[in-house]
């Protein structure tokens, strides 16, 4: 079997092979992911992560939603402790940079309208979009970017921040801890680590295994204050 059927509710999918689960169970699991979520700023420096670890993180992040598919994000994955230092002094000297066993620099791409055929073709191929479905949301995507560098930005910051969440879930559910980061300065960043002038970064993740000292998750706001049914 295929796994074409894996966005449905109810259903996982693992490599080629579907294995139902009852719903309730599917959305446990992702509760308790969410529910458990800290941001860490005590990390445990003895323990790394191997490269497959990351790139399986990573590839799970790339799985997030982006608008038209266009996947305009670009991830960097800090793990070397040169590279850490480089990280460390344009982003505040935080020592969780050099503490973690990775830190991701995730960024949000300009114009990514110019990417858009590239990377939706793959739907055609595979059949799960048309030919005309693909040049109706070229043409669109077209129409709404080109020339509008403020609602470029606008669309990679939105979509590297759905990577990141998406990084930080994953990470959470492999038994690690994340700690997002605004802290540091993009022109240093975009510098140290050769980033082309359409590549903004958005936010520094850090990622590996969480000593015990770190809080609790801190309580939210009322739902009240937040949500209006209408």
């Amino acid at each position: 079997m295929t796994n074409r059927a894996c966005g449905h509710l109810g259903v996982a999918a693992c490599g080629s092979i579907e294995l139902s689960l009852p719903m309730g169970s599917i959305m446990k699991n992702v509760s308790e992911l969410i529910e458990s979520r800290i941001s860490a700023n005590a990390f445990d420096t003895s323990r790394g992560l191997s490269d497959e670890q990351i790139e399986g993180l990573v590839r799970l992040a790339t799985l997030a939603p982006s608008s038209f598919n266009a996947q305009n994000w670009k991830v960097i994955a800090v793990r070397t402790p040169e590279a850490k230092q480089r990280l460390k002094k344009v982003a505040y000297d935080q020592p969780k940079i050099a503490d973690a066993a990775v830190t991701f620099i995730i960024c949000g791409t300009l114009a990514a309208h110019k990417g858009l055929p590239e990377a939706l073709l793959p739907s055609v191929e595979k059949g799960i979009i048309e030919r005309s479905v693909f040049d109706t949301w070229v043409a669109m995507a077209n129409g709404m970017y080109e020339g509008n560098e403020v609602f470029q930005r606008d669309e990679a910051i939105r979509s590297a921040s759905l990577c990141a969440m998406t990084l930080m879930l994953a990470a959470q559910g492999q038994g690690l801890a994340s700690g997002p980061m605004i802290g540091f300065d993009p022109a240093g960043v975009a510098r140290e680590f050769q980033l082309s002038a359409s590549e903004v970064p958005a936010m520094l993740i850090a990622v590996g295994y969480a000593l015990p000292q770190n809080w609790p998750q801190k309580p939210r706001k009322a739902l009240k204050q937040v949500l209006t049914l209408v």
